[in-house]
């Protein structure tokens, strides 16, 4: 028999051993039925309810996919090896399988990195640049994946089933503008939106004066043209971050909606402490942000964000963060809402959206790479939000002397829709057939 013959053989018997273990691990979901697709066929893998397709777009696909970590399958997607058309479903999947649950950092490691972190005189600078390189990428992405008509970079709130994103949005915006009961005299300070969504609907419907945060010169000169068209230059001001905390500027109202996210919670303690020591005595903020719930959970997405997005990426609970961050500015919380399901349908529209438009995006010049992380993020978020591993929470603060009524919903904005987590519920049609009263 020739080497090269051999060679054949022990080539293919590597493939079929690696299509087993794959094989293997994808029947281990049990809730999905996948097709899989190679340059050597198209395989049905499974019979569940939720139909997924996974693409082989490399010869690795499935040697890296074969090892049991997550991370390998999560690498292998960002640098282009398999796709899907129902990422948000596979990892939701298989992260209600417990994988993430194998050991990828040690925990007694968490505190370490921490207070290394939290003493780092480089740290503010890096999230700072980390901010201005995300709002750096084209309009183009924002425009296509966030809602079109405020581009709101944050979780939206959707009043009944069949709400859009763009509808689901301007709810939320007049729900945030309601619980800091502006009014035209205020001094209002619009941190971390997107592109200025909620300072200009407060300048617009609310005549406030409003100070709006930019990360990037590209973020800056849209908000201000948004501004411009919409007659509002007289009440809007538009600066860099350390611009908006400068000594003895105060604010009366502010809305910090920074991406926790995306840039993790010690940084976002710093900031927002900071925020909090420029509100008014007798002033009002309020506040949106994801903590974790599941410790597990938490380190290996502590993990995942390290290596990919950002090296000093830290998880927190709610009660850590809250103690850290508004405790020491005397501050009170008045008010406390959960918004986990609004925000998984938010990131379900985001996905929706990118997916749409991921071909054109490429097309115009947009990274690859930076397209499949964004997924990756969302992706992860989502099946941890699903999962009740992380919570999503906005937050009412009030200052020390603040001494107006705590808000109350007046009305029926409790923006109800079926829950996407509830046994009967079907991803890919998005219905439910149990509901809640």
């Amino acid at each position: 028999m020739s080497a090269h013959h051999t060679k054949d053989l022990s080539s293919d018997l590597h493939t079929q051993t690696f299509e087993t273990l794959v094989r293997d691990r994808l029947q281990q979901l049990k809730d999905c039925s996948f097709e899989w697709k190679s340059h050597r066929a198209t395989e049905l893998i499974g019979d569940g309810s939720i139909n997924i397709q996974i693409r082989e777009e490399s010869d690795q696909c499935l040697k890296l996919l074969s090892h049991p970590d997550p991370l390998n399958w999560i690498d292998a997607y960002l640098h282009g090896h398999w796709s899907s058309n129902q990422l948000l479903s596979l990892m939701h999947q298989v992260i209600r399988q417990g994988d993430f649950r194998q050991p990828t950092m040690a925990r007694w490691m968490r505190p370490i990195l921490r207070f290394y972190h939290t003493w780092s005189t480089s740290h503010r600078t890096s999230v700072l640049e980390l901010l201005k390189n995300h709002f750096g990428v084209s309009d183009l992405f924002f425009e296509r994946v966030l809602d079109k008509k405020a581009q709101f970079y944050g979780t939206a709130l959707y009043p009944h089933p069949g709400a859009t994103l763009e509808q689901a949005t301007q709810w939320q915006l007049q729900r945030l503008c309601e619980k800091l009961s502006l009014t035209p005299t205020d001094r209002c300070l619009d941190v971390g939106s997107g592109f200025g969504a909620f300072g200009l609907y407060a300048a617009e419907h609310y005549g406030v004066n409003v100070t709006i945060v930019a990360f990037h010169p590209q973020q800056l000169e849209k908000i201000q043209r948004l501004a411009h068209i919409k007659g509002l230059t007289h009440l809007v001001n538009v600066c860099e971050y350390d611009e908006a905390f400068v000594a003895q500027k105060w604010y009366d109202k502010i809305a910090y909606l920074m991406p926790f996210d995306w840039v993790g919670h010690i940084s976002m303690q710093e900031f927002l402490l900071q925020a909090a020591h420029h509100l008014t005595p007798t002033g009002l903020m309020v506040t949106q942000f994801i903590a974790q719930t599941d410790i597990e959970f938490g380190t290996f997405l502590e993990h995942v964000m390290r290596t990919y997005v950002f090296s000093t990426y830290s998880f927190a609970s709610f009660s850590e963060f809250a103690q850290k961050s508004i405790t020491p500015s005397h501050c009170r919380m008045i008010h406390f809402e959960s918004m986990d399901d609004h925000a998984a349908k938010t990131m379900r529209d985001w996905y929706m959206g990118l997916q749409q438009n991921k071909s054109f995006l490429q097309d115009r010049g947009i990274d690859p790479y930076f397209l499949r992380l964004y997924e990756m993020k969302i992706a992860l978020f989502y099946a941890g939000i699903c999962m009740r591993y992380l919570q999503n929470v906005q937050i009412l603060w009030a200052g020390h002397q603040y001494h107006g009524n705590d808000w109350l919903l007046s009305h029926a904005k409790s923006a109800y829709f079926p829950s996407p987590y509830l046994p009967n519920y079907d991803p890919n049609t998005q219905s439910t057939t149990t509901h809640v009263s």
